[in-house]
């Protein structure tokens, strides 16, 4: 009898012990997956907040177009703080004279269409091309463009084109126009690949650009540069100095320089303390 309640309190003892650790294991089990839980939620925190401040430099200090590209903000000692607008916004034209079409209605070029409005114009690639390019505050139909335009037409049997980014290139708010002659001339620059393609000799293209408007151009040249092409001739009128002269902006690219083209050629009319025609400026 003594032996049977010997082995009866033995069992109760080691059920008691076994469903005790079973509890203790138990309850660090849940401890570990309560320290687990928590771990992956500050791993998943940190991980939120990282594709956060990327999603947020990546906002503030570039942006994306399509077709155009990616723009990124200019280093720290840039003057040019500014990134260019929407080109939505700025919505870009190409205006087409030659002398088989009307004068007083000009036929509307895209860049963006893949060479289907060059296509379907009285645009000749066989035949020279002059682009004017209006400056900052401007607009492409005033009365200096349309005399150069007529002018041109009467002397050669060629193509000209007036751009038109008055929205870009809109007062008061210099910095941004500024900022905007990168993407209007990478647009530039697309519609003039399409017309290289499209069988024009990029030796024959002139571009004429005033004031912020050279810019453009020199912008525009780096599209066909990267194609293995060079324009023959850039014209800078009174290029815009704030911001662009000397060192100021040190990206090449972005501005008017002497190896955008087989010939550059610049005139300055403009000696004002805010042209700085004082100070050198070198762009052949």
């Amino acid at each position: 009898m003594m032996l049977v309640q010997s082995v009866v309190i033995v069992c109760l003892l080691t059920t008691v012990v076994c469903r005790g650790q079973i509890w203790q294991q138990q309850r660090l089990s849940r401890r570990q997956q309560a320290r687990l839980q928590l771990k992956t939620a500050l791993n998943l925190k940190e991980r939120i907040k990282e594709r956060i401040n990327q999603y947020r430099e990546r906002n503030t200090q570039s942006i994306c177009y399509d077709e155009v590209g990616c723009f990124n903000l200019p280093h720290k000692n840039s003057p040019l703080q500014k990134i260019p607008e929407d080109p939505q916004v700025l919505n870009t034209k190409f205006y087409l004279f030659t002398r088989e079409t009307d004068f007083s209605k000009p036929q509307v070029l895209y860049y963006e269409d893949k060479g289907r409005s060059i296509n379907g114009s009285s645009f000749d690639p066989s035949k020279p091309l002059k682009i004017i390019v209006h400056g900052y505050t401007s607009k492409w139909n005033e009365k200096g463009s349309m005399i150069i335009t007529n002018a041109y037409l009467k002397l050669y049997d060629c193509n000209v084109i007036l751009m038109d980014w008055h929205i870009g290139a809109r007062g008061p708010n210099y910095p941004v126009a500024a900022a905007n002659t990168e993407l209007v001339g990478r647009q530039l620059g697309i519609l003039l690949t399409n017309m290289v393609r499209n069988g024009l000799d990029a030796r024959k293209i002139h571009l004429i650009g005033f004031s912020l408007g050279a810019h453009v151009c020199g912008t525009a040249s780096e599209s066909l540069k990267n194609k293995g092409h060079l324009l023959g001739r850039i014209t800078g009128l009174d290029p815009a100095s704030p911001l662009f002269r000397n060192n100021y902006l040190r990206e090449k690219y972005k501005k008017l320089d002497r190896s955008d083209a087989k010939l550059v050629d610049v005139v300055h009319t403009d000696s004002s303390p805010v042209s700085n025609l004082t100070e050198k400026i070198v762009y052949f």
